[in-house]
């Protein structure tokens, strides 16, 4: 965010009011008035060092694309008077003014969980780590709890444990996760029915009126819950329409529709409310597993874990309701599927396409810069941290002090390192500068 540039002749400040105040990005890639790169990239001029200096104006647009724009300063000098002048002052306000101060995006975030002694690390992890910045934090578990070393207790005939209010067992789920042979995942994979009988759960028991957008979150995703509300509020999206969106998958697009990868799937309230309605008919008309189709291509329940898929498919066939994919202004992904250290150095022109690329646009329709990599200066969620001390690490690389959190937890800290750790590190630098400067904006 900076303030000043020195030593320019004056047809250069033509250049950065176009850089930095709309003119480039709304630009057409025909545009004679500007300069191309080799890589496509547009800009107000042929810059010197231009690779970087490009890198560089892009991170101030999407710093003062966060910060949001300034109070008029008739409003600010509100802040050296007395409370009733402030007051008095608010009360002037027109409408929109008041719906951008009143407006409301709480987040429900909810969280498929098995409830087993291996797990529970995680489920204190996320408590005290990303969990308690959500509005509302559930943890939705099987009504069968333990392993096979404590024992296996079935809470729908002993419903003795005593568990934390912020965990929900969805007695209705038939299938149970250990009745198969153990996977390398320690489960059945049956994710699909938890993860639509828990969105009826969350319908039928308030969830409407707790919050305005709606999340399932994988255990070992690592969430944003303020950038994500910057982002719906930079993009004025509504949660009284339909919204499904998240990192936006389309290798699978011939066989059902573009799917949102399981790491972070955003639900505005009113797909919340019309999914809910569609899920529970399941039992009644989808019933039998003698369909034509794989179970993942059909709107129905399931015994799979496709659930990525069914979710797609049925919004898309009942609700025409399309996967959207949350990106940045320039085009970057808002959501990691991946480790971030790994994923920053996925590139598509060195490692050509493969699944993850599939389909995607390549180039920006406005900038004609590459699109779709990694990753945005104001993330919304890093996926695959199985091991919850990985939620700690990144914990302290954005919010908190490492001696605020306890000995168990840092006594092996130095032998648990980044990988890529300085293109690593640089990156978590930008998302902390990004966040500082754009902290003022949420409340």
């Amino acid at each position: 965010l900076p303030m000043a540039f020195h030593k320019y002749e004056p047809q250069y400040f033509y250049d950065f009011e176009k850089e930095f105040y709309g003119y480039v990005t709304k630009a057409k890639k025909n545009d004679a008035s500007l300069f191309i790169s080799d890589n496509g990239s547009l800009a107000s001029r042929n810059w010197p060092n231009f690779d970087m200096t490009y890198q560089y104006l892009q991170r101030v647009r999407q710093a003062m694309g966060a910060a949001g724009p300034l109070q008029d300063s008739k409003r600010s000098s509100d802040l050296s008077g007395d409370i009733s002048s402030q007051k008095r002052k608010r009360s002037s306000l027109g409408s929109s003014d008041r719906e951008t101060v009143q407006r409301k995006d709480r987040l429900y975030c909810m969280v498929p969980f098995i409830w087993t002694p291996k797990l529970l690390p995680s489920y204190h992890a996320i408590r005290n780590t990303w969990g308690k910045r959500c509005d509302t934090l559930k943890f939705m578990i099987d009504p069968i709890i333990g392993d096979e070393h404590v024992g296996f207790k079935d809470l729908r005939s002993n419903s003795t444990a005593d568990l934390p209010e912020d965990v929900v067992v969805i007695y209705d789920i038939q299938r149970p996760w250990n009745a198969c042979p153990m996977s390398e995942e320690g489960n059945c994979r049956n994710i699909w029915e938890k993860v639509w009988r828990s969105w009826v759960w969350v319908d039928s028991h308030g969830g409407r009126d707790l919050a305005e957008w709606f999340v399932k979150v994988d255990a070992d995703t690592y969430l944003f819950p303020e950038n994500f509300k910057r982002y719906v509020r930079a993009k004025q999206l509504s949660p009284d329409e339909h919204h499904y969106f998240g990192h936006r998958l389309d290798h699978r697009i011939d066989n059902a529709a573009p799917i949102i990868a399981g790491a972070a799937v955003f639900f505005s309230r009113s797909t919340l409310m019309e999914s809910a309605k569609i899920y529970r008919k399941f039992s009644n008309e989808y019933s039998g597993e003698g369909l034509r189709r794989k179970r993942y291509e059909v709107c129905r329940d399931a015994h799979t874990d496709q659930e990525e898929v069914i979710t797609a498919v049925c919004l898309k066939e009942h609700l025409n309701i399309y996967a959207e994919a949350a990106l940045d202004d320039l085009g970057r992904e808002l959501i990691s599927v991946g480790e971030i250290e790994d994923v920053l150095l996925w590139n598509r022109t060195e490692q050509g396409e493969w699944w993850y690329w599939v389909n995607k646009p390549v180039r920006h329709p406005q900038t004609g810069g590459e699109i779709h990599h990694c990753c945005s200066d104001l993330p919304i969620a890093f996926h695959g941290y199985k091991e919850a001390f990985w939620l700690h690490k990144l914990e302290v690389e954005f919010y908190i002090r490492m001696d605020e959190l306890p000995d168990e937890v840092t006594k092996n800290w130095n032998d648990h390192l980044w990988r890529n750790d300085e293109i690593t590190n640089q990156y978590f630098e930008r998302v902390r500068i990004a966040m500082n400067a754009a902290s003022t904006s949420i409340r």
